[in-house]
């Protein structure tokens, strides 16, 4: 299959990533609801992925930008790879993307996930609630009362067995 008839999916979500001194991008596929992970050269040669480029203009491209080149084989490898996960599509037979069941049980006989519920709403309100025990003096006092603690504890031990000893 040649990469003039495969193009980028428009509905993916992409979103940037700062990993370390590499840029990354991740992709959500919204009808699988799969993630995936490209890196900056890898997701350039995805979006030049139009329906109407070659090879060799995708090759070009990449001279151009990164000042590397690329095999042909290696390159239509990755597009056929992309391919297989779903994030390209032939503009020749454009088939609408298949959707997964949307159950409550996904998954394999091996690997079972099920789906609960999304905790983002939850989280937002919880954390407007909660912001200020996620301070750095909220941090230090609670590590001083537990430090307090344990010499209250230390220091009324004997009573503390002894008292202990009494509940059996």
């Amino acid at each position: 299959m040649s990469a003039s008839s495969l193009a980028w999916r428009s509905d993916l979500l992409v979103s940037p990533h700062q990993a370390t001194e590499d840029r990354a991008f991740v992709i959500k596929d919204p009808v699988t609801g799969r993630f995936f992970r490209l890196r900056e050269i890898e997701h350039f040669i995805a979006r030049q992925l139009d329906g109407t480029i070659s090879l060799e203009e995708l090759q070009c491209r990449l001279e151009e930008k990164f000042a590397s080149t690329v095999s042909t084989e290696t390159l239509e490898r990755f597009i056929e790879r992309l391919r297989g996960l779903g994030l390209v599509v032939d503009t020749r037979n454009a088939a609408a993307p298949v959707a997964r069941p949307s159950g409550t049980v996904r998954g394999n006989l091996f690997y079972l996930r099920f789906k609960a519920f999304d905790p983002d709403r939850l989280f937002d309100w919880l954390i407007t609630k909660v912001r200020c025990l996620m301070t750095p003096g909220f941090v230090t006092l609670s590590a001083a009362m537990i430090a307090l603690a344990f010499v209250v504890t230390f220091c009324n031990w004997p009573q503390i067995s002894r008292e202990f000893m009494g509940l059996w």
